[in-house]
């Protein structure tokens, strides 16, 4: 029987928006790169993530071992080098900001109702970083001021992120929940292998799902 449930940020309760990422930073390139597929919409999500030495600098900026200002420089000269970026600090920290998009309000009222049931514990675990974390705060308050603090559980402070069991290992003793009693609901199948592995009850989540739906097959009901 599912006890607690643990919601991701990331396109369950907030939508990312690639799309505004990349128009920022291609308004500073002077020239559309050679060889971009899908520039500018795809080239962030489908090329540069897939970078690994951009993806260690991430890991690195997601679990707190470099700050706001080294991601932002590094992630700079990374696009002035590969893409002839020409954006200044504060125009690469607002293509970083924009990432951050619009609340989904499904998702975030059936969160809001299990809270007010008090039927179960509820907690966020989530890859993050001090700027996005900063914008989540302003479109979900409420969701943050329903949730205890310490059921919030961000990568960034708590020095691991989702590409180990190490965050949901926190998480689970946060609530004090044993793992078959916890739900995780993420958008990310690799991140959900990791928990399935620990005994954890897994949702995909997307964004063409009936979350409420969903639910019912663990028993959840609001």
């Amino acid at each position: 029987m599912v006890k607690a449930v643990l919601f991701d940020i990331g396109e369950v309760l907030v939508t990312q928006e690639w799309g505004s990422v990349c128009g920022l930073i291609a308004g500073k390139c002077p020239h559309t790169p050679m060889g971009c597929k899908g520039w500018p919409n795809n080239f962030l999500p489908g090329t540069l993530q897939k970078d690994p030495l951009f993806l260690q600098r991430m890991s690195a900026y997601e679990t707190g071992r470099i700050t706001t200002e080294e991601f932002i420089e590094y992630a700079r000269g990374l696009l002035a080098r590969s893409l002839g970026y020409t954006g200044s600090y504060e125009d690469t920290l607002n293509a970083h900001r924009a990432i951050i998009g619009t609340p989904i309000i499904s998702s975030i009222k059936l969160l809001m109702q299990m809270v007010a049931t008090g039927r179960y514990k509820v907690a966020l675990v989530s890859d993050n970083n001090p700027v996005h974390a900063e914008e989540c705060a302003k479109r979900i308050p409420d969701v943050l001021q329903a949730i205890p603090r310490q059921n919030v559980i961000l990568s960034h402070e708590v020095g691991y992120n989702k590409t180990g069991p190490e965050i949901f290992k926190i998480a689970l003793c946060r609530i004090n929940v044993e793992p078959q009693d916890v739900l995780m609901i993420d958008n990310t199948q690799r991140k959900l292998d990791i928990c399935r592995k620990m005994g954890i009850q897994t949702y995909l989540y997307g964004e063409k799902h009936d979350l409420v739906a969903g639910l019912k097959r663990f028993g959840i009901c609001c």
